[in-house]
C-alpha cells in the first residue's frame, strides 16, 4: 500500500473509502431531514382536514388505502412486503439481469 505523505498515513484508497461514507452518510441525514419535513407536512394536513371535517379522515384514509393496493398490485409489481427477501435474493444472485429485476428503480 501506497502511503500519501503528510495525510494522516492513510493510503489513496484509504482516504477514497472514507470519502465515500462520508458521502454516504451526509446522503443520509439529507434524506431523514426531509423525510421529517415531510411526515410533519403530513400531520399537519391531516389536522387540517378534522379541522375542516371530523368525519373526513375516515372517508379519506380507507381510499389512499386503496390507491395503494391498486398501485402495489398493478403498477409496482413486486413492491409488496418488506423488501428484505428480495434484497437476499439479489445479493446471492450473479445474474445482473435477474438482480435488476428483482431489485429495480420502479418498484424501490
Amino acid at each position: 500500500m501506497r502511503r500519501v505523505s503528510g495525510q494522516l498515513g492513510l493510503s489513496r484508497s484509504q482516504w477514497q473509502r472514507l470519502g465515500m461514507f462520508l458521502v454516504g452518510a451526509v446522503a443520509v441525514g439529507l434524506t431523514a431531514v426531509v423525510y421529517a419535513a415531510l411526515a410533519e407536512m403530513a400531520t399537519r394536513t391531516f389536522h387540517g382536514l378534522i379541522a375542516a371535517n371530523r368525519w373526513l379522515p375516515f372517508l379519506v384514509a380507507p381510499a389512499g388505502f386503496g390507491l395503494i393496493s391498486v398501485l402495489t398490485t398493478r403498477v409496482f409489481r413486486g413492491a409488496q412486503g418488506s423488501g428484505i427477501p428480495q434484497t437476499i435474493v439479489a445479493l446471492n444472485e450473479t445474474s445482473d439481469g435477474f438482480r435488476n429485476t428483482v431489485l429495480s428503480l420502479r418498484i424501490a
